[in-house]
């Protein structure tokens, strides 16, 4: 709880957590990656007596990088709630005019600077980057109005190709 939303937590330790049962000295590498394959968050410990720490920070729905990783569900949360909460406070306070579409996008273009100056060494910053490609009244409720981000958010890193040739 105490990292960046954007931080994995695969190979982290996790404090308080005085022994694990029927983990990597009870089931090989083998059967660990046929756990892990169907969406197992794995506790392995050096030893028996050293910390435990997380194998490999999977979530239960494996379909998509997006959905597997629980870093990337944890920022894209955070950084929807972001936005969520910088738009929020215009509810009931202002009518649909031209001003609030260019007091809108100053603040969701503020508030994406924010998220990208939020770096943190060897994680980066929860947003990547952003666009807003669609901010105006909805088609559908003339009270309401529709904002498309497009987001880029960082993922782990999970393999490295290295290739030599001689």
């Amino acid at each position: 709880t105490g990292l960046p939303s954007q931080a994995g937590i695969t190979n982290k330790g996790i404090a308080l957590i005085d022994s694990i049962k029927n983990s990597n000295f009870y089931f090989v590498d083998e059967d660990l990656d046929t756990m892990a394959s169907g969406g197992t968050l794995i506790f392995v410990q050096q030893t028996e007596s050293s910390l435990p720490f997380v194998r490999h920070q999977l979530t239960t729905d494996m379909d998509l990088l997006e959905m597997r990783e629980v870093s990337v569900v944890k920022n894209f949360d955070y950084v929807s709630i972001f936005f969520r909460d910088l738009v929020k406070r215009y509810l009931g306070e202002w009518n649909i005019t031209p001003e609030l579409i260019g007091v809108l996008r100053s603040a969701i273009g503020a508030g994406i600077e924010d998220l990208l100056v939020k770096k943190v060494a060897k994680i980066g910053a929860p947003l990547l980057d952003a666009t807003i490609e669609e901010l105006k009244v909805s088609e559908i409720s003339a009270d309401r109005i529709e904002i498309k981000l497009a987001t880029v958010q960082p993922r782990p890193l999970n393999n490295i190709g290295l290739h030599m040739i001689i």
